[in-house]
């Protein structure tokens, strides 16, 4: 190599110096390098699309939740219709029921039943059986004046072990029309000796102007041999 240069410049002749150019690592590449945020925009948008939709489905439905049902399990959307604690309803008159005999039974004691007076009371006539033999029974109609739902009837009467039913009967059927042994009951009563809390059934009709007390069993006979039964004190609760 020096031989070569020094016969170039023998002949005058400057030699040519090639210099490689190194790249300047300061300045940018000229093909751009994809940040990440771009590279995985493909799966990234739909993964965060379907987390917010399936985060707003949750949301709506623990809000409805907790509009329809409290943790109580009431409803918080509207309050409920709630029927009113039942109350003493006033009774108007007291009317004897015999519909299966043909003089009546004490009418005049009748408003003693219902005086709120438990030393007086209304009571049947006295018969040879309990279990009346001619009829099915005798009974007390209390009319109430309005239709009514009825709760239950407290009957303050004999002690002798009678048994009865009631009946709530509507306006549309008069008094004289009414057959007890064709209606359901609303509650049936055995053994009554003394005060008693009769709750009425949902089997029978419990809405209606008229409670009607039907006495099926006269109990054991008083001193004088026959049976009867006495009503000192009788009271009806229910709502309107």
């Amino acid at each position: 190599a020096a031989d070569l240069r020094a016969a170039l410049l023998d002949t005058g002749i400057e030699p040519v110096v090639v210099v490689e150019e190194t790249p300047d690592v300061d300045e940018p590449l000229t093909e751009e390098t994809p940040s990440f945020a771009r590279s995985q925009r493909g799966w990234l948008l739909p993964a965060m699309f379907i987390l917010l939709v399936a985060t707003a489905v949750t949301v709506a439905g623990l809000l409805l939740r907790e509009t329809a049902v409290r943790s109580d399990g009431t409803s918080t959307s509207a309050p409920e219709l709630t029927t009113p604690p039942p109350t003493p309803l006033a009774v108007d008159e007291a009317v004897p029921f015999d519909p299966f005999g043909t003089d009546g039974e004490n009418d005049r004691l009748a408003p003693d039943a219902i005086d709120g007076d438990a030393a007086s009371g209304w009571n049947t006539e006295g018969y040879d059986l309990r279990t009346f033999g001619t009829k099915s029974g005798v009974g007390l109609a209390l009319e109430l004046g309005t239709a009514y739902d009825v709760a239950s009837v407290r009957i303050d009467g004999s002690t002798n072990g009678w048994n009865g039913e009631i009946h709530v009967v509507d306006a549309a059927t008069p008094l004289s029309e009414f057959d007890p042994n064709q209606s359901t009951p609303a509650a049936e009563f055995r053994d009554m000796r003394g005060p008693r809390d009769l709750p009425l059934d949902s089997v029978g009709v419990t809405s209606g102007e008229r409670v009607v007390i039907w006495i099926t069993d006269l109990g054991e006979a008083s001193d004088d041999g026959r049976h009867r039964v006495e009503l000192r004190e009788v009271e009806v609760f229910g709502s309107p």
